[in-house]
């Protein structure tokens, strides 16, 4: 994303309606405090749309047919954000729940969705209700490609909410490094809550540090206030943050750094967009490799502390409550809002009152969906049981942890591509990018890479992110025969069978091991004459077993979503994923 314009120039307030769901009094005071939080350029208009005093936010369904049978609770907290909208300049919904596509019409202003739960809450949420809005919001780094996917043209990251009053303030700097740190590690999460591969890792990473504390559901210690907790991170050396799947996306990551705590977070490629990898915060992919940062910066104190001053810095200036507000306005103001310029076409139109017929059916309906989704859960359990692996016996995903993969026992150089192409990336589909983030958390320790991509620019920005990298474009003129690497990643490489197989002939004689992203295609699908239309994941594997002693094949189950699963010879995907080893 492109750096914002930081002055603010026009003088006229914008008037922001500030939408959210609290679901306890802590959420309703957090939300308030931060609304309150806002520099003088912003009018800020809190409204709850919470159903009761505090509630859970409703999934799609159960806001559709709320909507549809025009609820009386819903409708009530609708007429309030209509009025506050009356004399606003946008509305944002900051959660993005609650806010059913068909009340918009009645709001007349620039209406902005934030979500910050991709990709796991996308199904039920962000995919259903983003694309009816003016502009995009999402806190998952790695979540634009979803996004883009669904036709949301006016798209951002925007960094999770936080809220400075709850961290040691920026002036602290001194005494806040000064005093002597008695926890080695923190950890602030919990064990079992999402999903069992998650404590499966949390577990082996924690079992390496018996010194580690803790906190959180299923751990020994339990659950601590978020004060508390951040008491206890004015205390510690080294603090993990590990996520569900991919991010990095939670409040976690700027608690640690504006309490001058050295992170060790996951997702390195996305960690490495927000803040700078060795320099403010440390990254990894596996949890091999986070024991093994966590051991060495244990071990040099002088390095920690830079790194933890660093992310200190980088907090203030450009995460902290101000900078979110000025960030978020100066996009406003990039999509068109104008503070204090009314919109023209104004809706005067009041929303429908209920009616039996709709409620009669909207409650037919629920019982027939409620109905649909048990037998489907049934039968999907069935399924699963039936699996010789089912998916709870796999603990693993790339963005958490090292990859497990389901067990197997299983030269013509190729055209060079045009200067043209190697910079014209914005061409790139969303799932040909996800593709490509998905592959750098492959790359391991290695440093010196050989790229084969027709469109390289986007790749190789990604593995920018850490420095120490040395990134080369394949180059058929080089006439150093000789040179070899520690790794090839090749995404995209041929359009005839041919050239394909010359390639990889070719490739895996400079690097012992490479990383490679072949479209897919069903089996029935079949392959005619020379123009390759992608390939099978058998058929990947065997190619890529002629050159390679070892495979390991692996899938999105989204095509946007840079996650990547286990797979074998029998899997199907829009891409197939490989790593094979000499």
């Amino acid at each position: 994303m492109s750096k914002l314009v930081t002055r603010i120039i026009n003088t006229t307030p914008l008037k922001l309606v500030f939408a959210y769901n609290a679901h306890d009094k802590t959420s309703a005071d957090f939300y308030n405090t931060l609304a309150s939080s806002a520099p003088n350029f912003l009018d800020i208009a809190p409204v709850s749309l919470s159903t009761e005093d505090y509630a859970s936010p409703l999934t799609w369904p159960e806001l559709d047919s709320r909507w549809r049978a025009r609820d009386p609770k819903l409708l009530d907290r609708y007429r309030t954000l209509i009025r506050a909208c009356a004399g606003a300049d946008a509305m944002l919904a900051v959660n993005g729940v609650n806010v059913h596509p068909g009340v918009l019409q009645y709001l007349g202003t620039f209406n902005a969705y934030m979500f910050n739960d991709d990709p796991e809450d996308s199904p039920w949420q962000s995919r259903i209700l983003s694309p009816n809005f003016d502009g995009v919001f999402y806190g998952n780094i790695s979540a634009g490609f979803q996004y883009e996917s669904w036709g949301c043209k006016n798209a951002v990251w925007h960094p999770i909410f936080t809220v400075d009053s709850h961290f040691p303030c920026k002036e602290q700097v001194d005494s806040l490094f000064a005093k002597q740190r008695d926890i080695p590690i923190i950890l602030g999460c919990g064990l079992d809550s999402y999903a069992s591969y998650r404590g499966e890792r949390l577990r082996r990473l924690s079992g390496n540090f018996p010194e580690a504390e803790c906190y959180g559901r299923g751990w020994q210690r339990g659950l601590v206030s978020e004060s508390t907790l951040h008491d206890l991170y004015r205390r510690t050396r080294i603090g993990w943050n590990i996520h569900r799947t991919t991010g990095p996306i939670n409040r976690r990551m700027f608690a640690l750094a504006a309490h001058g705590v050295l992170q060790i977070c996951d997702n390195k490629t996305g960690l490495g967009k927000i803040f700078k990898l060795n320099e403010e915060v440390v990254g990894f992919d596996t949890i091999d490799e986070a024991i093994e940062l966590t051991r060495y910066y244990l071990l040099h104190e002088d390095e920690r502390l830079e790194i933890a001053k660093g992310g200190f810095a980088r907090y203030w200036r450009d995460y902290s409550t101000t900078a979110w507000w000025n960030r978020l306005y100066q996009q406003l103001i990039q999509w068109g809002v104008e503070p204090g310029v009314s919109r023209t076409h104004r809706s005067n139109r009041k929303i429908p009152g209920r009616n039996l017929s709709s409620i009669t059916q909207t409650s037919v309906n629920a019982l027939k969906h409620a109905a649909s989704r048990s037998l489907l859960a049934v039968r999907a359990a069935k399924r699963e049981y039936a699996k010789k692996e089912q998916w709870w016996k796999i603990y693993d995903r790339v963005f958490t942890c090292e990859t497990v993969y389901l067990s197997q026992d299983y030269t013509t150089p190729p055209s060079k591509p045009s200067e043209a192409e190697r910079v014209r990336y914005e061409h790139l589909s969303p799932q040909q990018r996800a593709v490509r983030w998905a592959l750098t958390q492959l790359v391991g320790s290695a440093k010196r890479m050989l790229i084969s991509d027709p469109m390289p620019a986007f790749l190789v920005d990604l593995l920018s992110v850490d420095a120490p990298r040395e990134l080369n474009i394949l180059d058929l003129n080089d006439e150093d025969a000789e040179t070899t690497y520690d790794l090839n990643i090749s995404v995209d490489v041929a359009n005839e069978e041919t050239n394909l197989i010359n390639h990889i002939k070719y490739v895996s004689t400079k690097a012992t091991k490479g990383v490679y992203a072949f479209p897919g295609r069903k089996v029935e699908e079949v392959s005619t004459g020379r123009d390759f239309n992608g390939m099978t994941f058998g058929e990947a594997y065997w190619l890529l077993r002629n050159y390679y002693a070892r495979v390991r094949l692996l899938r999105m189950p989204s095509p946007v979503v840079p996650w990547l699963e286990p797979a074998d010879i029998n899997s199907i995907g829009e891409y197939v994923v490989a790593v094979a080893e000499k």
